[in-house]
């Protein structure tokens, strides 16, 4: 076995084992938290597609945790999470399409690492572009979260030349004329939810549909 492999080895089994045993239910453990070494896509020995599975594995298990928040809901950039997969994606980037959009939408609206989020469903939508629900997801991400209706309307035209349903090409023009998407926001939340299979981003997309209605609601009296 060459020192390179043996390196590779040690380096990724030691990082995964200090997160295994140490969950972060013990509060005292939780620095250990750390991001994975960005080195280890040289050291895989040639097992890259097996590595950035163990890394999104481990990314599931806390699709929550938060390493430095900013204030409530919005956790700093460059994020535990985000650094998790950012290098399973750039390991393996034909990781299945649900894992940019579930990976995407956790680090939005799970973390509030809106800039990760960002990040993520950038590299789906360049990975997967005739992929609808992932160029859905990420138009999504830029209207509610990063507050881009240029960015945002330019992918829900994307997303409906190849299978949106055809509403949302009305929302494209809508955002790109810059009026206000209001009419479209429960329809938008509620195929999200319908998307996804994460408890955890059901609750928090729910939650948001809730403060949709209210909003709406509020406006129209």
């Amino acid at each position: 076995m060459s020192v390179k492999i043996f390196l590779g080895i040690l380096v990724i089994t030691t990082w995964l084992s200090s997160h295994v045993f140490f969950a972060k239910s013990f509060d005292r453990f939780q620095e250990l938290y750390i991001p994975p070494p960005k080195a280890i896509q040289h050291l895989t020995a040639g097992f890259n597609v097996q590595v950035a599975d163990a890394f999104w594995l481990r990314a599931v298990q806390d699709f929550d945790y938060c390493s430095k928040k900013i204030s409530q809901n919005v956790c700093e950039g460059n994020s535990w999470l985000f650094s998790v997969l950012d290098l399973s994606s750039t390991l393996d980037p034909k990781l299945e399409p649900i894992m940019y959009q579930t990976a995407g939408l956790a680090l939005s609206i799970l973390v509030g690492d809106v800039e990760g989020g960002a990040k993520i469903f950038d590299r789906g939508v360049q990975v997967y572009p005739d992929n609808w629900q992932i160029i859905y997801g990420a138009a999504y991400h830029a209207l509610y979260e990063e507050k881009n209706k240029m960015k945002a309307s330019k992918l829900y035209l994307r997303a409906s030349e190849i299978g949106a349903p055809k509403w949302t090409q009305v929302l494209a023009a809508r955002l790109a004329s810059d009026e206000g998407e209001s009419e479209f926001a429960d329809k938008i939340l509620e195929d999200m939810v319908a998307q996804n299979k994460d408890e955890k981003l059901i609750i928090r997309l729910k939650t948001k549909l809730l403060e949709a209605k209210a909003k709406n609601n509020s406006q129209k009296q």
